[in-house]
């Protein structure tokens, strides 16, 4: 695996004109191009939280992505 620091992130980041990229992930979600699957969700009683998985691609792309989100409400 491959480590990037937060640096070359940024640097690379400013290269690319996001805005132009994520309208063009609307629009092919729109068109139908997209393979989104339900939302996975895993819920925990102790300690009180939940984790929530999204993932998905647009087709004929060669990349996927995916997300997972946590939350415990306790946790200061």
């Amino acid at each position: 695996m491959e480590i990037i620091e937060k640096k070359t992130i940024i640097e690379i980041l400013n290269r690319i004109d996001l805005l132009f990229n994520i309208e063009q992930g609307f629009i092919s979600y729109s068109k139908g191009h997209c393979v989104i699957p339900p939302i996975g969700e895993l819920t925990f009683n102790e300690p009180l939280g939940d984790v929530h998985i999204k993932y998905g691609y647009i087709k004929g792309e060669p990349n996927y992505v995916i997300k997972i989100a946590s939350g415990y409400w306790k946790n200061h």
